[in-house]
């Protein structure tokens, strides 16, 4: 892995652990946390599946295809055959 891939890795799990102090204070900030985190992902990984972003997000599949859902006209989606 290379080095700025390291510290993207270590940026996701220190918002992770930021959305998980966030979430027990505050649901609703966590969720904008979480928001952020996704659309970032797929701005900077185009390509991302569901499963990867939900993997990269720590959430549920399900929980994955509903963000994407809501964020759709904001971001557009390309749907593969």
């Amino acid at each position: 892995m290379t080095e700025p891939q390291n510290i993207v890795d270590l940026a996701f799990e220190l918002s992770r652990l930021m959305r998980s102090a966030m979430s027990q204070s505050d649901p609703k900030h966590a969720s904008t946390l979480l928001r952020l985190q996704g659309l970032v992902l797929i701005r900077e990984t185009p390509e991302i599946t569901m499963k990867d972003l939900a993997k990269k997000l720590s959430i549920s599949a399900s929980t994955a295809t509903v963000f994407v859902d809501r964020v759709v006209p904001m971001i557009g989606r390309i749907i593969e055959p």
